[in-house]
């Protein structure tokens, strides 16, 4: 298992694109750090003035810059580890890694894990060091950060589960990358035409109803995005449904995925 969390490190920092995660981080940072207080002129005299001062609410904003931080860094989670199983399992390294005893399951589960685990705490890491910050320079701290967090473990988990699916089934990097961008386009259409039910607005049952299954099939990740944001503003509660049904995929595709690794010839 250590052997396993080692070489995702590896993996993760021979990437050279992995320093985005902390330019990206550092930038947040600085734009947070300096939305403390601004320059205004009282009678041609430059004061400085504090968004506390002005009465400004800026804890859910805060919040919801921090969500969008770890949405991005999500996304490049996701597109950065995509070709990890790919590359795990091409000519000459597949018989370094299908030669240790342990079974395939075992293996593609403590990889899953390892890649989980470590994008997850850089991710949240990075969003949560931002948020400090934050919390910092306006002497503040909301629990829903933890919720955020969450959240964010989930969302990757549900990807992960796909891409690990598209890594085994394909093994090409490109493909992998194609597949989640057309699911990420898919989930999201579907949730939009569900919501709005504008299918079964013009007529269509029987094409409503194949929507009705498609989304209730489909991760809802943008949906619990969303849920995020109601839960920050008190506004909705977290959804059970969203959030069962969605990581239910998540162990549906890992099942499937492991079936396939056990009966792949490599």
């Amino acid at each position: 298992m250590n052997g396993l969390f080692k070489d995702t490190l590896a993996e993760l920092f021979d990437k050279k694109t992995v320093y985005l995660f902390f330019v990206i981080t550092f930038i947040a940072i600085l734009i947070t750090a300096f939305s403390g207080s601004f320059e205004m002129s009282i009678n041609g005299n430059p004061q400085g003035m504090g968004l506390d001062e002005l009465g400004v609410d800026v804890d859910k904003p805060l919040l919801m810059g921090i969500k969008f931080l770890m949405s991005l860094l999500t996304f490049l989670a996701v597109m950065l580890s995509a070709g990890i199983l790919p590359n795990m399992f091409i000519k000459g390294r597949s018989d370094y890694f299908l030669s240790k005893p342990i079974s395939r399951a075992s293996l593609l589960f403590k990889k899953f894990l390892s890649v989980w685990i470590i994008y997850g705490i850089l991710v949240t890491g990075c969003g949560l060091l931002c948020y400090l910050s934050g919390a910092l320079v306006h002497s503040l701290f909301n629990n829903y950060i933890f919720i955020l967090i969450g959240l964010v473990f989930l969302e990757l988990f549900i990807w992960l589960s796909i891409s690990f699916f598209i890594g085994i089934f394909t093994g090409k990097t490109v493909t992998v990358i194609m597949v989640l961008f057309i699911t990420w386009l898919s989930q999201l259409g579907v949730s939009m035409l569900y919501s709005s039910q504008v299918i079964a607005g013009i007529g269509y049952e029987t094409v409503g109803e194949i929507v009705d299954y498609i989304y209730y099939v489909f991760p809802k990740i943008s949906e619990m995005s969303s849920l995020a944001e109601g839960a920050i503003s008190n506004s909705a509660l977290l959804s059970s449904y969203v959030l069962y049904s969605s990581v239910g995929f998540g162990i549906v595709m890992l099942f499937f995925t492991q079936i396939l690794f056990k009966r792949k010839d490599y």
